[in-house]
């Protein structure tokens, strides 16, 4: 194993001020006691990095400076001398890291603690040559998969805990994802892996790019630009109305399409963020006996059922990722805005 260095680069948000962020010459850090230092290989470049970046509301907690990125895959290349994991190992950072030692944390929902923190946010994370993450929010890579291709271990992890864990989907389940960036691309193609009867809606703005990938991963699509979603519900089900409904856009009107789209005992389960309240009439739902669900973030063994499903090749890697040098860091971000992308992957060492 190459000696570590003592310095490296990184791309840090440097003050509250929107925008303010840079490439920068860092030192290395060294692990704690109970840490590991990982040498990065990939790191996805998301949604919540550009309102990091723009320093949007929600985001007021954020340590300044600090290294941006939370969807990363790295060795390890040194270890304290209290860690579990050996140098040499291949692994993912758990993004949302709980305290380990309260009831949700304990019962298996660490992304609920009321003290977790999160990499790229509170603790400098892995838009940067090397990171140092406590040993136990590791995962570890399974043979096969690639260091880069498990920088996606991440955002797949979100959909598994909202499609596998959050709601119940069965073979024959009619399905409609209504939000074609990452998280919604992956959730479509887990539920149709289940078997499930799919239906993608995007607007305009998908066509060139997410509409026609979703298509590529085995799945149907509509473009709400061109056609109201209860008439490509019917183009797709016929008469049936929807089963279950997968929330991923953030938009205040997919969500009132859920609402009004629903069939009687369905359910809506909600992956997005929203930046504006919504509203909706109780018993629109309530009449249907509809279930409404939320699902937030995913915790460890979500992200072992992720790196699982990527190294049998459920998700094609290559297909969803396009690859940065961490100069080029602002132009992934700028892709991401403007959906020129599916996923940019910053790879420090490329």
């Amino acid at each position: 194993m190459n000696a570590i260095p003592t310095r490296m680069r990184g791309f840090r948000k440097l003050s509250r001020r929107p925008d303010d962020v840079a490439v920068v010459d860092l030192d290395v850090p060294e692990p704690g006691p109970d840490e590991l230092l990982v040498e990065v290989a990939g790191c996805g470049v998301c949604g919540s990095d550009l309102h990091a970046v723009h320093a949007d509301r929600g985001y007021e907690s954020m340590r300044i400076p600090v290294v941006l990125g939370h969807e990363f895959a790295g060795r390890v290349v040194a270890a304290g001398r209290d860690a579990t994991a050996g140098v040499g190992d291949l692994v993912v950072a758990v993004s949302i890291q709980g305290c380990g030692g309260c009831v949700r944390c304990q019962g298996g929902r660490s992304q609920l603690c009321a003290d977790r923190r999160i990499l790229g946010i509170h603790t400098d994370g892995g838009l940067a040559g090397y990171v140092r993450v406590a040993s136990r929010h590791l995962v570890p890579v399974p043979d096969g998969l690639g260091p880069v291709e498990a920088a996606l271990a991440e955002p797949l992890s979100v959909a598994v805990h909202a499609v596998l864990e959050r709601t119940s989907i069965t073979p024959g389940t009619r399905v409609v994802v209504t939000g074609p960036g990452p998280i919604g691309l992956l959730a479509a193609r887990l539920a149709h892996v289940a078997g499930a009867e799919v239906l993608v809606l995007g607007t305009a703005a998908d066509t060139a790019l997410r509409l026609p990938f979703a298509e590529r991963l085995g799945v149907a699509t509509a473009n709400l630009s061109d056609v109201a979603a209860a008439e490509a519900i019917r183009s797709r089900f016929g008469a049936a109305a929807p089963d279950t409904w997968l929330e991923a856009s953030g938009a205040v009107p997919a969500f009132g399409a859920a609402v009004g789209e629903i069939g009687p005992g369905g359910q809506i389960t909600v992956i997005a963020q929203y930046a504006s309240p919504v509203e909706f009439f109780v018993p629109d739902l309530l009449r249907r006996d509809v279930t409404l669900a939320f699902s937030y973030a995913a915790n460890a063994a979500a992200y072992d059922t992720a790196l699982r499903l990527l190294a049998t090749g459920v998700v094609p890697t290559a297909e969803f990722q396009t690859r940065y040098a961490l100069d080029d860091t602002p132009t992934a971000l700028a892709d991401v805005a403007a959906g020129r992308v599916v996923k940019a992957v910053v790879v420090p060492g490329g």
